[in-house]
């Protein structure tokens, strides 16, 4: 990996000699699971906003769809009681109701179904993501896709494109899921005494921590050094999640490697437990899924042909009159003489009101907590604290004669290759990240511009929510310059600053026990789901309703 400015740094020239350090090792496919997965979410995730603030060219639905979607608002609900209701229209809600048998009704806030899914296709020339953005192929999300008809949509990335790190003022590629077994830019990424620390913390038993449920901070100080926390982990949680690693849980964030490092009490310490937790798994026998019969190779990511939008359209017209926009539910009561609940809504036609055995909650956490007020006040509570900080989705373009052919991810001739690039929060660089879109999807954009995807915002930079549009998008220039672009490059095209008030739920120090607490507080029937459950990429929040639809299946 030659660094972004030219010059191979004293630090890279004293640690060449761990470039050549064994690739096959677990180790190393214990270290990868934290920046091979770094890209497969964007900050958006899957997650619902609890608020809006609309921007000039919000996609709409085209006329003959938005129509029937309105019509379907005007049937009139049945005086019977439907075994469940879920409340949320995005993509956890939508698919819970498309997986649970019975009478189901899902209802949505919103006016068309998706949530925070938002494709943008009404500049000429541009398909770009003011939400969710790509989807990691597992045979749950595939299976999804291909029951709603989506199959022959599905489009990939290049496997091999580099994910890179700035730091110090260069680039550093880390180890792509599908290209050759490289850690040069890795080894240069990290100090010689920190990729010592990160070697030997991976055999060295693993002591206890001393609380349960300790920080991503503290797990990765205690084990593998602050070098490796500092340079991927930071950079992961604060794109991925917009969060804080000093405050997020391990336990909940990487389950994965958590597990590892409770089974790694002897010599071979994580390696060991790593070893011990993917056994353990693979003997743990997994709900099947209907084939999808899409072929995808490890390590790519996804979308679709049209963009991500599709996906929680088709899903609704799956559903037919089961789904109804523009409702919003304002209150959830419960009886324990017949076990039923009784949930109101505000809708264009008036006031409506639905009975049903079992409720699903795929919301915001403040907007559960809202509605399981009357329930359970300890519910509410819990739901309430879960944070969602603010944050910025930028797309901006350039021509590709702007970037600076010394950067690492500069092509000759110019534009950019690959990925994307994540930012350490030490640097002083407010950007969190920037994904290059049309080297992932090369139609979308024009062939002699580069068109780039920034985040900006975060639980570690929350003054950022009272900026203004333009004052973002300034922002986010200003770091291209430094990073990627030549000292006279023209001002970007901005074509999109999507402002979500209240972004991704965070998984901080005592979500599980919150969720935990909430669940048994409430009413048996009562479900809780979307993002704030099971996680917050695409296919965490498919593998939720899969749960939620298995959970009101028990219920019935």
């Amino acid at each position: 990996v030659t660094p972004a400015r030219g010059k191979t740094s004293t630090r890279r020239r004293k640690m060449m000699g761990f470039a050549h350090l064994p690739t096959s090792s677990l180790f190393v496919l214990l270290l990868l699971f934290i920046p091979s997965s770094a890209f497969l979410v964007t900050p958006a995730g899957s997650f619902v906003p609890h608020g809006r603030i609309s921007t000039p060219h919000s996609r709409r639905l085209p006329r003959a769809e938005a129509a029937a979607l309105q019509r379907r608002s005007h049937l009139r609900m049945s005086e019977d009681t439907i075994d469940c209701l879920v409340v949320g229209g995005g993509v956890s809600g939508l698919t819970t109701g498309l997986l649970t048998a019975g009478s189901v009704l899902v209802a949505d806030k919103s006016a068309s179904p998706g949530g925070v899914f938002e494709t943008r296709d009404d500049i000429e020339g541009y398909l770009f993501e003011d939400g969710p953005n790509t989807f990691q192929p597992t045979e749950s999300t595939l299976s999804l896709v291909s029951q709603v008809g989506l199959a022959p949509d599905v489009v990939c990335t290049d496997r091999s494109l580099a994910r890179y790190v700035y730091s110090g003022g260069d680039l550093y590629a880390l180890p792509s899921p599908g290209g050759p077994p490289d850690l040069s830019g890795l080894v240069n990424l990290l100090s010689p005494l920190g990729m010592a620390r990160v070697v030997v913390g991976a055999i060295l038993p693993v002591a206890a921590p001393v609380k349960s449920d300790e920080t991503v901070t503290d797990f990765f100080t205690r084990t593998l050094g602050s070098d490796i926390l500092k340079l991927v982990v930071d950079p992961f949680i604060s794109t991925v999640y917009c969060g804080d690693p000093s405050k997020m849980s391990m336990r909940s964030v990487f389950p994965a490697i958590a597990k590892a490092g409770d089974a790694g009490n002897g010599f071979g310490g994580l390696v060991k437990g790593f070893v011990a937790s993917r056994k353990a798994a693979k003997e743990t026998k997994a709900t099947p899924f209907p084939e999808s019969g899409i072929k995808v190779k490890k390590g790519s990511s996804a979308s679709l042909k049209g963009g991500l939008k599709k996906l929680p359209e088709a899903i609704a017209g799956a559903l037919g009159n089961k789904y109804q926009p523009s409702w919003e539910a304002t209150k959830v009561s419960h009886s324990a003489e017949t076990s039923l609940f009784t949930t109101e809504f505000s809708t264009p036609q008036g006031p409506k009101t639905v009975t049903s055995k079992c409720v699903v909650l795929a919301v915001p956490p403040v907007a559960a907590a809202g509605l399981v007020g009357g329930l359970s006040q300890e519910a509410s509570e819990a739901l309430e604290g879960i944070k969602a900080p603010a944050v910025h989705a930028v797309s901006l373009a350039y021509p590709k004669t702007a970037f600076d052919e010394e950067v690492a991810c500069v092509e000759e001739g110019g534009g950019v290759k690959g990925f994307g690039v994540l930012v350490p929060r030490g640097e002083e660089i407010g950007t969190l990240g920037f994904q290059f879109i049309n080297s992932m999807f090369p139609e979308r954009a024009p062939r002699d511009e580069s068109l780039l995807l920034a985040y900006y915002g975060g639980a570690q930079n929350p003054e950022a929510a009272s900026l203004t549009a333009a004052e973002v998008s300034e922002r986010v220039h200003g770091d291209a310059l430094r990073m990627l672009l030549k000292k006279d490059a023209p001002e970007p095209r901005v074509l999109s600053v999507r402002t979500w008030p209240a972004g991704i739920p965070q998984y901080n120090v005592g979500h599980a026990a919150a969720i935990k607490a909430s669940r048994e507080a409430l009413p048996p029937g009562l479900v809780l789901g979307g993002s704030m459950t099971g996680g917050v990429s695409i296919g965490d929040c498919i593998l939720s309703a899969r749960a939620c639809a298995e959970e009101v299946k028990q219920v019935l």
